[in-house]
């Protein structure tokens, strides 16, 4: 199922480990615009326009990245496209929906274990601004920021457990196909190490013979 869902998506060149990060990446595409459709219909029942509104765009971008990833691969790049849509989105959906209370957090989290997996070492910088946004948000409640709140009072309890529930199972999906994909890479590269012991175990031995003055 996996392989079929990667391909088309995958770069050129035989490089296991760029394949991997690229399976990495429209697993994570994919997962997200399942969650983020969620959000939107769920917003949507609850009649809280702006949020929806939001996912709608935000499932626009994904599609937009995923279109640029299978048309000319460039997994790094198109990484940083799918975090930096993920960073607004929580952004202004934390924004439009309280600040950060309840689990408006969770998204957050996610996102940070999604940055440090697709990009590494960059990654990391990546969290940290994420951090800053939390931050950011927290100071604003201390001073007494009056951040809006789009869902209704009485639907608040089924928004805060989908929100917790739709991002941890993200993120266990999420890791789950990275694993798999990790999986495969490591056989790809034991499969041509076996090919390459298989090359040379089958060569004849070479023996020089030379004389006394090398030749």
């Amino acid at each position: 199922m996996l392989q079929r869902l990667f391909a088309g998506f995958l770069p050129e060149g035989g490089n296991p480990f760029e394949a991997f990060r690229a399976k990495a990446l429209v697993a994570y595409l994919f997962i997200v615009l399942m969650v983020a459709g969620l959000w939107g219909v769920e917003h949507a029942l609850v009649r809280a326009w702006a949020p929806m509104a939001l996912y709608a765009v935000v499932l626009v971008a994904l599609v937009i990245v995923l279109l640029r990833q299978r048309r000319r691969p460039d997994t790094r790049g198109n990484a940083r496209l799918a975090i930096l849509v993920g960073v607004v989105a929580i952004t202004v959906a934390t924004y439009l929906t309280g600040g950060l209370r309840m689990t408006n957090i969770v998204p957050f989290l996610g996102l940070m274990v999604a940055a440090v997996f697709l990009l590494g070492r960059e990654g990391v910088y990546w969290t940290l601004a994420v951090l800053v946004l939390a931050l950011g948000f927290q100071v604003g409640h201390w001073a007494g920021v009056p951040y809006p709140d789009a869902v209704p009072p009485e639907a608040r309890p089924t928004d805060a457990f989908i929100t917790w529930f739709s991002t941890t199972l993200l993120v266990m999906l999420w890791l789950w196909a990275y694993e798999r994909a990790r999986t495969q890479t490591t056989e790809a590269l034991a499969e041509g190490q076996r090919r390459v012991r298989a090359i040379f175990d089958g060569t004849p031995d070479l023996a020089l013979l030379h004389d006394e003055e090398g030749c």
